[in-house]
């Protein structure tokens, strides 16, 4: 009997399809957190409508949240800290604050503004990683670079500036947006820098534990008033307040916009977890271009279901933008970093 034939001479097609059929998982957690990083503001968005509460206390609920998470799966893995490279605890507490501030300006943007316009102007970060990368690794950007990052900046004019009754100035909802966008370029090339040096998992604890400790100060009214809320639960109600039902009535209200609060929290900790675990699946221009859908999921469901402005120049200022994070993307960079967390 003849022996099987090598592996060496199996159907290069058959090759091709199991390579693709390996990164699907990969483009299928990335498009999911494109998703969940846009329910986030949606939720966001609801939430605050009437709402009590402020955007940080969101914020601040997702990073406590997360970092119950994700400090005890790195407390469970035991690692060895002195394995950490040089530099490490720099760039973790770099990428710890410029996500922090990057989070506040998104969430004030998407309070103060519309959600598609918000996640817009927060995607455009990759231009802003591009510039950065200069002088805080050392990447030169080149002239095709430079050229992308215009375009984005181009995108960027269309969609903060009103056109249609001459030349307005930009919202404040626009100077949280585009804040957001520049301290999330500073919060991805601290990234690349942590993860030369700190696992994944490490990066994701400092993130949220210091976020968490960061924005205490700002939420202990709404601590507080949390804890009286929630006190109201183990309340019994009197035969005149069952019959007004005014107790009831209150805590539909509040529970309610809690419900927004842990859901926003939730879905920006799924996100934040699916597009770490994608990166293992995916390299990084094949991951950035998927993560780039972001843009067109929140301009047509922000439209779909939020009644949220379809106006021509804002959406050619979204493609723009689009188009140049896909360029920047798929660009060749020497030394490029894995991925994302």
């Amino acid at each position: 009997m003849n022996p099987p034939p090598p592996a060496t001479n199996r159907n290069p097609h058959h090759a091709a399809e199991s390579s693709a059929a390996g990164r699907r998982p990969g483009q299928l957690l990335n498009f999911a957190s494109a998703w969940a990083f846009y329910l986030a503001t949606v939720f966001l968005h609801l939430g605050g409508q009437g709402g009590e509460l402020p955007p940080t206390f969101y914020a601040f609920t997702r990073y406590v949240l997360g970092f119950a998470i994700f400090g005890t799966w790195f407390a469970l893995e035991r690692r060895n800290l002195a394995e950490r490279g040089p530099g490490a605890v720099r760039f973790l507490i770099l990428r710890g604050v410029f996500n922090l501030l990057a989070l506040v300006c998104f969430y004030q943007s998407v309070a103060a503004g519309a959600t598609g316009k918000a996640n817009v102007l927060n995607m455009t970060y990759p231009a802003f990683v591009a510039l950065l990368a200069g002088p805080m690794l050392g990447e030169a950007p080149d002239r095709r670079t430079v050229a992308l990052v215009a375009l984005a900046v181009a995108g960027m004019l269309l969609n903060i500036f009103e056109w249609n009754d001459g030349l307005g100035m930009p919202s404040a909802a626009d100077a949280w947006g585009i804040a957001s966008g520049v301290a999330a370029g500073f919060a991805i090339v601290s990234l690349r820098g942590a993860a030369r040096v700190a696992s994944p998992v490490e990066i994701l604890c400092w993130m949220f534990g210091l976020g968490a400790i960061a924005l205490l100060p700002f939420n202990l009214s709404e601590i507080a008033w949390l804890v009286e809320r929630l006190s109201e639960v183990f309340y019994t109600p009197t035969r005149a307040e069952i019959e007004l039902e005014a107790g009831a009535t209150f805590a539909r209200h509040w529970s309610r916009e809690l419900l927004f609060v842990f859901a926003s929290a939730g879905c920006g900790i799924l996100g934040q977890w699916s597009l770490s675990i994608s990166y293992r699946y995916l390299d990084a221009s094949s991951g950035s271009v998927i993560s780039a859908s972001r843009i067109p999921i929140a301009l047509i469901a922000g439209f779909l279901f939020l009644g949220e402005s379809a106006a021509l120049w804002p959406w050619l200022g979204a493609a723009l933008i689009l188009l140049s994070n896909i360029l920047l993307a798929t660009r060749r960079v020497p030394d490029q970093d894995p991925g994302k967390i």
